[in-house]
Protein backbone atom coordinates (compact mmCIF):
# COMPACT_ATOMS: atom_id res chain seq x y z
CA UNK A 1 0.00 0.00 0.00
CA UNK A 2 1.30 3.20 -1.04
CA UNK A 3 0.80 6.32 1.64
CA UNK A 4 -1.87 8.15 -0.65
CA UNK A 5 -3.59 4.73 -0.73
CA UNK A 6 -4.09 4.51 3.07
CA UNK A 7 -5.65 8.19 3.17
CA UNK A 8 -9.33 6.74 4.22
CA UNK A 9 -7.85 4.60 6.59
CA UNK A 10 -5.77 7.65 8.09
CA UNK A 11 -9.09 10.03 7.95
CA UNK A 12 -10.75 7.69 11.12
CA UNK A 13 -7.92 8.19 12.90
CA UNK A 14 -7.67 11.92 12.71
CA UNK A 15 -11.20 12.68 14.01
CA UNK A 16 -10.62 10.51 16.77
CA UNK A 17 -11.82 7.66 15.97
CA UNK A 18 -10.79 4.09 17.13
CA UNK A 19 -8.93 2.85 14.31
CA UNK A 20 -8.77 -1.16 13.42
CA UNK A 21 -5.72 -3.05 14.15
CA UNK A 22 -5.62 -3.89 10.80
CA UNK A 23 -5.84 -0.85 9.43
CA UNK A 24 -2.72 0.53 12.26
CA UNK A 25 -0.98 -2.31 10.72
CA UNK A 26 -1.29 -0.44 7.11
CA UNK A 27 -0.79 2.65 8.02
CA UNK A 28 2.96 1.12 9.79
CA UNK A 29 3.85 -0.73 7.08
CA UNK A 30 2.34 2.38 4.16
CA UNK A 31 4.64 4.68 6.34
CA UNK A 32 7.91 2.59 7.34
CA UNK A 33 8.15 3.33 10.27
CA UNK A 34 11.14 1.37 12.05
CA UNK A 35 10.31 -1.84 14.58
CA UNK A 36 10.74 0.43 17.55
CA UNK A 37 7.86 2.84 16.37
CA UNK A 38 5.66 0.24 14.97
CA UNK A 39 6.04 -1.55 18.49
CA UNK A 40 5.24 1.81 20.79
CA UNK A 41 2.32 2.10 18.55
CA UNK A 42 1.06 -1.02 18.84
CA UNK A 43 1.49 -0.57 23.00
CA UNK A 44 -0.50 2.26 22.91
CA UNK A 45 -3.17 0.40 20.46
CA UNK A 46 -3.49 -2.57 23.07
CA UNK A 47 -4.25 0.41 25.72
CA UNK A 48 -0.84 1.67 27.48
CA UNK A 49 -1.76 4.83 28.85
CA UNK A 50 1.45 6.40 28.24
CA UNK A 51 4.85 6.40 26.87
CA UNK A 52 7.66 5.22 29.08
CA UNK A 53 10.04 8.15 29.95
CA UNK A 54 12.83 7.09 32.20
CA UNK A 55 14.86 9.99 34.16
CA UNK A 56 17.15 9.60 37.04
CA UNK A 57 19.36 7.07 37.50
CA UNK A 58 16.88 4.71 35.88
CA UNK A 59 17.76 6.25 32.65
CA UNK A 60 21.09 4.59 32.34
CA UNK A 61 22.62 1.88 33.15
CA UNK A 62 25.03 2.33 36.00
CA UNK A 63 28.31 0.91 33.78
CA UNK A 64 27.23 3.91 31.45
CA UNK A 65 26.96 6.24 34.13
CA UNK A 66 30.58 5.31 35.40
CA UNK A 67 31.60 5.78 32.29
CA UNK A 68 30.52 9.14 31.94
CA UNK A 69 31.58 10.42 35.32
CA UNK A 70 29.20 12.41 37.24
CA UNK A 71 27.00 15.33 36.32
CA UNK A 72 28.52 18.60 35.29
CA UNK A 73 25.40 20.66 34.05
CA UNK A 74 22.09 21.16 34.98
CA UNK A 75 19.00 21.36 32.45
CA UNK A 76 16.95 24.29 33.37
CA UNK A 77 14.96 24.94 30.52
CA UNK A 78 14.55 22.65 27.60
CA UNK A 79 12.15 23.36 24.52
CA UNK A 80 11.89 21.72 21.10
CA UNK A 81 10.73 23.45 18.33
CA UNK A 82 9.42 21.78 15.02
CA UNK A 83 8.34 24.27 12.16
CA UNK A 84 6.31 22.46 9.17
CA UNK A 85 5.89 24.16 5.59
CA UNK A 86 3.22 24.60 3.89
CA UNK A 87 3.82 21.28 2.38
CA UNK A 88 3.33 19.51 5.63
CA UNK A 89 6.62 18.38 6.08
CA UNK A 90 9.43 19.42 8.70
CA UNK A 91 10.88 22.90 7.47
CA UNK A 92 13.37 23.99 10.64
CA UNK A 93 13.57 23.04 13.66
CA UNK A 94 14.92 24.91 17.29
CA UNK A 95 16.08 23.75 20.33
CA UNK A 96 16.79 26.08 23.19
CA UNK A 97 18.58 24.31 26.30
CA UNK A 98 19.01 26.57 29.45
CA UNK A 99 21.67 24.80 31.62
CA UNK A 100 23.74 25.51 34.58
CA UNK A 101 27.35 24.57 35.54
CA UNK A 102 26.65 22.22 38.75
CA UNK A 103 30.57 21.83 39.24
CA UNK A 104 33.38 24.39 39.15
CA UNK A 105 35.77 24.26 35.75
CA UNK A 106 33.15 23.67 33.35
CA UNK A 107 34.39 25.21 29.85
CA UNK A 108 32.62 22.63 27.53
CA UNK A 109 29.63 21.01 26.67
CA UNK A 110 29.67 17.99 24.21
CA UNK A 111 26.82 18.35 21.42
CA UNK A 112 25.63 16.12 18.71
CA UNK A 113 23.28 17.15 16.08
CA UNK A 114 22.32 14.99 13.16
CA UNK A 115 23.05 17.79 10.56
CA UNK A 116 25.62 19.96 8.60
CA UNK A 117 23.53 23.05 9.04
CA UNK A 118 23.65 24.23 12.77
CA UNK A 119 24.14 27.28 14.39
CA UNK A 120 25.06 27.58 18.54
CA UNK A 121 24.29 29.91 20.42
CA UNK A 122 26.12 30.52 23.58
CA UNK A 123 25.35 32.87 26.51
CA UNK A 124 26.19 33.92 29.84
CA UNK A 125 24.58 34.77 32.69
CA UNK A 126 26.74 37.00 35.04
CA UNK A 127 24.49 37.36 38.15
CA UNK A 128 25.46 34.15 39.24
Amino acid sequence: MLPRQAQGHRLAGAVGQLLSKATLTLFVDAFGFDAFERERLLKLWEGSAHVRVLSGPRAIREDQANALGPPQVKTLALHDHHYLGPDGLPQRHRVIHVIEAVVDGVDRLPYRADTNALTIEVGQDSAA
